[in-house]
């Protein structure tokens, strides 16, 4: 009994001697730190970012990766939509952090008001309106009011005035508003330079602009003729009935003006005049109207009234001869003008000497004047054929002979079937 008792106690000792010896070789394993996060906010709105901080026993930690919802995401992180979004921030080594709830609320986003125009504003000027949110997107459906809270249309053209307008949209906060102030517009017109009265292809013509207010000429004014833009001075085309105006911003153009561009013509001639012989240039007839004249046995006679150009080639004078014709009588206040023709039907009136640019008249002659005219056809619009010669002495008393044939400009009003009141 005594020997196994003694066995015993040796086991004993035995086994505590082996306990103690592990424990004393065995290393233990440090336990993991964690990861602790933290936001610079946690309740934004749509498109604010978030920076996110991350330690661990309160030492900040680098190239952590940060999962929103399960998906690693970018550091800041910019939340485009609402709703709430779990984060949490990884790395290895660490434990997880904590896990953060950013609450994104929806963005009102506000509305911002811009135009096209380039200012001064003037009166009945198209302008279009773009509307944009803070994003910079376009935003189609949006209103524009005005300050008696009345929609306008897009593209708007505005009355003179100023004009308070806002833009606005159901969900949106409005835009700022901008005030457009419109200004009157004045009149524009546009005459020619010169010997406007009398163009032909080829001509270089020169236009004159001007403010009919105020007759201040306009430099920078656009020229259209039949609305085809064209330079100034611009080279005439196109024979025919021509409809010019100008445009300019800021001006209203209710004044189209017309003339007639001839062709060239095959007339041929000349001017003695001053003992020097001139070449024929070109002529141009022209029935102007009806006359009424009182003779000398108190009775009166109506007469169609006539005038026949000539311009000198490569010379600034013109010589408009005026003469007379009888009229037809067609019933009743209806006449028709007698067509000139050589013979005594012609009453030769007077003559003007002008230089063809300016204008300015070198003199007149009212008597001492011969000649004949005599139409050979004239049924092709705008210009007729005939022979035509006339003598006159001008007022310095030297003699003028003008000498043309052939088919020029017939211009003016139509010289039949005019109807005359008051005779």
């Amino acid at each position: 009994m005594r020997k196994l008792l003694t066995l015993l106690a040796i086991l004993l000792m035995a086994c505590f001697y082996l306990s103690c010896s592990k424990d004393d070789n065995e290393v233990s394993k440090p336990e993991k730190n964690k990861l602790e996060l933290v936001a610079d906010q946690t309740t934004i709105i749509e498109d604010q970012t978030v920076n996110f901080t991350v330690r661990s026993k309160g030492e900040i930690v680098e190239q952590v990766d940060i999962y929103i919802d399960d998906v690693k995401q970018n550091n800041p992180y910019t939340f485009k939509k609402e709703g709430d979004y779990k984060v949490i921030a990884k790395k290895s080594g660490y434990k997880d952090s904590n896990s953060l709830v950013i609450s994104v609320g929806k963005r009102i986003r506000t509305l911002h008001l811009t135009t096209n125009i380039e200012l001064p504003l003037y009166e009945k000027e198209k302008v279009l309106f773009t509307i944009t949110d803070d994003t910079g997107e376009i935003v189609n459906d949006a209103k524009i009011l005005n300050s008696d809270n009345k929609e306008i249309p897009n593209p708007w053209s505005p009355r003179v005035g100023e004009h308070t307008l806002i833009a606005s949209k159901e969900g949106y906060i409005s835009s700022e508003p901008i005030t457009l102030n419109a200004l009157a517009k004045k009149d524009l017109k546009v005459r020619i330079l010169g010997n406007y009265e009398f163009i032909v292809e080829g001509d270089q013509v020169h236009f004159l602009v001007y403010d009919t207010a105020t007759n201040q000429k306009i430099y920078d004014a656009d020229i259209y003729v039949r609305d085809e833009k064209v330079t100034n001075p611009w080279v005439a085309t196109g024979a025919g009935q021509a409809y010019i105006k100008a445009e300019r911003k800021g001006y209203n153009t209710p004044f189209s003006t017309s003339y007639i561009i001839y062709e060239n013509t095959n007339t041929t001639g000349h001017v003695n005049y001053r003992n020097v012989s001139y070449v024929n240039y070109r002529t141009q007839l022209n029935f102007t109207g009806f006359k009424t004249l009182n003779l000398p046995n108190g009775s009166q006679e109506l007469v169609s009234v006539w005038t026949e150009k000539t311009l000198l080639l490569e010379q600034e004078l013109g010589f408009e001869v005026e003469f007379y014709t009888p009229t037809k009588n067609l019933g009743g206040n209806l006449f028709s003008a007698v067509f000139p023709e050589q013979g005594i039907s012609i009453r030769w009136m007077k003559v003007r000497i002008y230089n063809t640019t300016t204008g300015q008249t070198y003199g007149y002659n009212t008597s001492d004047i011969s000649g004949h005219y005599n139409i050979l056809d004239y049924s092709e619009k705008h210009h007729a054929s005939a022979n035509y010669k006339v003598q006159f002495s001008d007022h310095y008393g030297d003699r003028v002979e003008i000498n043309i044939n052939g088919k020029r400009a017939f211009t003016g009003k139509h010289a039949t079937q005019q109807i005359i009141s008051g005779i």
